[in-house]
């Protein structure tokens, strides 16, 4: 430090004979500036600034660190600062620009004593060396330590643990950079390394600060001047060297792809965790504030399948639904008299897609009932209910005032039913039954639209069939369900079934239609819910002859559409209608009302046993449709 110092003022107090009104001969020259790059000149002179380093690489000697760092090198980077600046100036003003750029021993010339400034550049040299090599063995000692590098660099000799180990590898290094023999190419491949590291110094700050309660560094600096830095010194990277910023980009993700391999665990935890609740937090707080369109819509099913390998079918479904934008979260319910003694919730996930719960309850419609009405938290509540449908006649009374009440909740409601074949189809087929008016066909497209992304469903074939009971204009309804359907982009198929003259029940069709179906889809409107009883025996009927039911009820958030004038419930279309005998006036012609009236009780029988016997069989064949 001191030959440094006496270099300095050698150079202050030297000689004049070389300044700019000295030399009235030189023409002018362009500026060193245009000369020599800007970044080439910043590449050679940046590692003379980076001595301040060598105080935080030994701060395992120092006896005070969190004092001694910041203060020493703030005090380095400060005083560092102030005599190059005063250094550049003192020279512009004493010394020709030509005579700068051209004479690399202008300093000796121009020095009071030249000895001075050669035992301060080689104080300067020794100074970065010795910091280097005390500090540079230590921390690739602590990395052993820590089990990140080789644990033959971790040993120590002597009583103050000298890394003799690390420090012949850093010998080893420092000779290679020796012998590529040229100064300036040294200066920029250390620029680049000492620039990185820089860089992710601060990266790291400002990473810990975001999203670590446990970082509480004594001396703070704002977020954004972490930022800053972190940013500044990629970009001086781009424009010092680029290709050598690739080479430590390939370095340095070389390295981290070594550390993940190792798995290291850190005994404080990492940044991680911090940094994925940060990101829950801020999204939820966007979804919260937010409206979100039913377009965008993404499943978050509550599914209650029992346990694991219960309801398989119910469990593929459900995640197939989800698939990779929603959530599933899967409930077994575990009916106890003691329920209150026992956990009540348990959670777990599995390959983060699928969170199993675990929940005792009184019963298992009470059990559904209480997780539908409080389960979740703002920005992703539940939206949808997967659960199975239930034919059982004991629990029909309890099961009625479920749907019910998950009706009320204004949630989507799915309910299964699976009779298991023993096979898998490799190109399944869905059938979606819609009335013609209401939201389920939104919320049927919406589900497939999601079905259609997971395996096997991505190869089904989709058809959405509607039955019309009166003679509505069918052309007319065909256009503006193709309309919607181009509007979903989804590949399905439409099929209108007449049925104004066969008259047949709605569940009949379904069943002769969808036989060999592998996934039904049938939309259960809002009007049927007022006599739920009739629903009820509506669904068993057709849950009775086909393999797999899906019964959908959309909340009230799904687009709402209409193509039919008729908006039966299905206690209605259930009725078989046949044909009513007109009212005859009497007063009009009463000589001839009896013969009219048996014309037309004969006629009647006759029509009725037609429609019977040939039409409603033609109907029912699997192949055949009433247009």
């Amino acid at each position: 430090m001191v030959a440094i110092i006496l270099s300095l003022i050698s150079i202050f107090a030297g000689s004049h004979e070389f300044g700019p009104q000295a030399i009235s001969t030189i023409e002018t020259i362009e500026s060193p500036s245009k000369a020599l790059p800007f970044m080439l000149l910043f590449g050679i002179f940046f590692p003379a600034v980076t001595g301040f380093e060598a105080g935080v690489s030994m701060s395992g000697d120092l006896k005070d660190p969190k004092r001694s760092i910041p203060s020493g090198s703030i005090m380095a980077i400060v005083v560092g600062l102030v005599v190059y600046i005063i250094l550049a100036f003192f020279f512009s003003m004493t010394v020709d620009g030509k005579i700068l750029a051209t004479d690399s021993q202008v300093l000796l010339k121009i020095s009071w004593i030249p000895e001075l400034v050669i035992a301060g550049i080689w104080g300067a040299t020794l100074s970065s060396a010795l910091g280097s090599i005390l500090g540079a063995p230590r921390i690739l000692q602590a990395t052993a330590a820590d089990r990140i590098s080789h644990r033959f660099f971790a040993k120590g000799v002597g009583a103050s643990n000298e890394p003799r180990n690390a420090l012949l590898l850093t010998f080893v290094i420092a000779e290679a950079g020796i012998l590529i023999g040229s100064l300036d190419v040294i200066a920029r491949v250390v620029s680049i390394f000492f620039i990185t590291t820089y860089g992710f110094l601060n990266l790291s700050c400002a990473f810990e600060r975001w999203t670590s309660a446990d970082f509480r560094p004594s001396f703070k600096t704002p977020v954004w001047v972490s930022l800053f830095g972190a940013v500044a010194c990629f970009v001086v990277m781009i424009q010092l060297d680029f290709l050598a910023m690739l080479g430590a980009i390939v370095i340095l993700g070389g390295l981290y792809l070594y550390l993940k391999r190792k798995e290291l665990v850190l005994q404080n935890g990492d940044a991680w965790g911090g940094v994925w609740s940060s990101l829950a937090k801020t999204s939820l707080q966007r979804l919260t504030t937010s409206r979100q369109h039913n377009r965008n819509w993404r499943p978050n099913i509550l599914m209650f399948n029992g346990a694991d390998q219960t309801r398989p079918f119910m469990l593929d479904l459900g995640s197939s639904i989800s698939g990779k934008l929603g959530l599933l979260s899967s409930f077994e319910l575990v009916p106890s008299d003691n329920f209150v003694a026992k956990p009540r919730l348990k959670t777990e996930t599995e390959n983060g897609t699928l969170f199993k719960n675990s929940y005792a309850c009184n019963s298992i419609y009470d059990g559904i009932d209480e997780i539908a009405r409080v389960y979740g938290y703002a920005g992703i509540e539940p939206n949808t209910i997967l659960m199975g449908w239930s034919k059982k006649a004991e629990n029909k009374e309890a099961f009625i005032r479920l749907i019910n009440r998950i009706q009320n909740y204004d949630l989507n409601a799915l309910y299964l039913f699976h009779q298991a074949t023993g096979k898998k189809t490799a190109h399944p087929t869905v059938d979606i039954w819609w009335s013609g008016w209401g939201k389920n066909l939104s919320l049927a497209l919406n589900i497939i639209r999601h079905l259609s992304n997971t395996n096997p469903w991505n190869r089904a074939a989709f058809r959405l069939c509607i039955i019309l009971n009166t003679e509505e204009d069918s052309d007319r309804v065909n256009r503006y369900v193709k309309n919607i359907l181009a509007q979903y982009r989804e590949n399905i198929t439409f099929k209108i079934i007449t049925n104004h003259i066969a008259q047949l029940a709605r569940h009949e069709i379904i069943i002769a239609e969808s036989a060999n179906t592998d996934l039904s889809i049938v939309g259960i409107p809002d009007s049927n819910y007022d006599d739920l009883p009739t629903t009820y025996q509506y669904v068993n009927l057709i849950c009775a002859q086909l393999k797999s039911v899906l019964f959908i009820n959309a909340a009230s958030t799904f687009e709402e559409f209409t193509v039919t004038t008729e908006q039966n419930t299905v206690s209605q279309s259930s009725q078989k209608s046949e044909w009513v005998l007109p009212a005859i006036d009497e007063s009009l012609y009463p000589e001839i009302t009896d013969d009219v009236r048996r014309i037309d009780e004969r006629g009647l029988e006759l029509v009725n046993a037609l429609h019977k016997k040939v039409i409603a069989a033609w109907h029912r064949m699997p192949s055949f449709t009433i247009r």
